[in-house]
């Protein structure tokens, strides 16, 4: 006798769902707006995957700034990581 044990996990919404980044293009100077306020690793890599800047914080607003005035003109990656969830922004600097 073969026994199945089946447990409904259901859907994990995306805690990063509501996250916008603005300008886009921009000088290296953005805001992301919607950030949960929990801990988060922010990480910023060029095109060819090499990392920029890492913030690891609390986040205690919701809208975090993020200032990186010697950007090389390109296109670049933001990736917020949380507890359950990941998140990808491109972003190009102008």
């Amino acid at each position: 006798m073969l026994a199945i044990s089946i447990q409904n996990l259901g859907i994990l919404e995306n805690e990063f769902s509501n996250i916008t980044l603005f300008p886009n293009p921009n000088n290296g100077i953005f805001t992301l707006k919607g950030l949960p306020e929990s801990p988060l690793k922010i990480r910023i890599v060029d095109i060819l995957g090499r990392n920029i800047q890492v913030f690891s914080e609390r986040i205690f607003s919701s809208d975090f700034q993020v200032s990186l005035n010697n950007l090389e003109k390109g296109i670049y990656f933001l990736e917020i990581r949380g507890e359950n969830a990941k998140q990808v922004f491109k972003f190009i600097v102008e």
